[in-house]
């Protein structure tokens, strides 16, 4: 007697697994234009979409030749509740080297995620061979105030200097801060050098006034050390894209900076 047994064929449907989208980074500054000079601060500046509670991993190399990277240093910072993340890259005491940088700014917890901008640092002095030797720290008085701006003003070569000002902003406030505001040094463009050059830059939090949507700040920062002519520009709202605005009685193309040009100048004194 044959018996027929069924057999029971199960069918393995494979369904494809769908991934929903990546946080996405948008990193503003270092701009991909932007040329620095090889003793400057390198200021990091980003936006993670839609914020995510992570550290930002961010990292300087020095590009050579067939774009092999070399790793100079490296940082971390926090990504705030809006979203934002900032940090600064020191040079060491000789300066970046010459040539091609590139940043690359990483979500720790999400290490696809990440931007990548390459600038030019150029040289803009010579470097004693046992470098820059550390002074201790010494500012002068305030010699930019952004109310009652008196340039040109002088300063010496590497002096830390103070800068203060205050602005009005709606909405502005974030606990006990305010907006940050960031000062930036730079060699204007003339005929024989056909681009701006970034020598310094610092950005700081503002603080809170008295009055609702008023702040105020102060920012140390130090000059170039090579004597020469100079722009100081102040922005501040720079963590609301389109809304980088700059002191209203700062000058268009920022304040006339002398460095090392005699005895400093302060405030008030012609």
């Amino acid at each position: 007697m044959n018996r027929f047994i069924p057999v029971l064929w199960l069918c393995l449907v494979t369904v494809p697994v769908t991934a929903g989208d990546l946080p996405v980074m948008r990193l503003d500054e270092p701009t991909p234009t932007a040329t620095y000079s090889h003793f400057s601060d390198v200021a990091i500046n980003g936006r993670v979409s839609p914020p995510i509670v992570s550290n930002v991993n961010v990292v300087m190399y020095e590009v050579r030749e067939g774009g092999r990277l070399f790793k100079l240093l490296g940082t971390s910072t926090k990504v705030d509740g809006s979203g934002n993340f900032i940090a600064d890259l020191m040079p060491s005491a000789k300066g970046w080297p010459i040539g091609k940088l590139r940043v690359v700014a990483t979500l720790n917890d999400l290490k696809q995620v990440k931007q990548a901008n390459t600038i030019e640092i150029v040289k803009t002095q010579e470097v004693p061979e046992e470098g820059f030797e550390t002074k201790e720290f010494v500012h002068s008085d305030i010699i930019v105030d952004t109310e009652l701006p008196n340039g040109p003003y002088q300063v010496i070569g590497g002096q830390t200097f103070l800068i203060r000002g205050r602005f009005e902003r709606m909405d502005g406030l974030n606990g006990n801060q305010g907006p940050r505001v960031r000062a930036t040094i730079v060699l204007p463009e003339f005929p024989g050098r056909p681009r701006e050059i970034i020598c310094q830059t610092v950005s700081v939090i503002s603080l809170p006034e008295d009055t609702p949507d008023h702040f105020w700040y102060e920012i140390l920062i130090d000059a170039p050390l090579k004597a020469d002519n100079y722009k100081l520009k102040i922005e501040h709202n720079r963590d609301r894209p389109g809304e980088r605005r700059a002191p209203e009685k700062q000058p268009t193309d920022g304040f006339d900076l002398q460095v090392g040009f005699g005895p400093v100048k302060k405030p008030g004194i012609k």
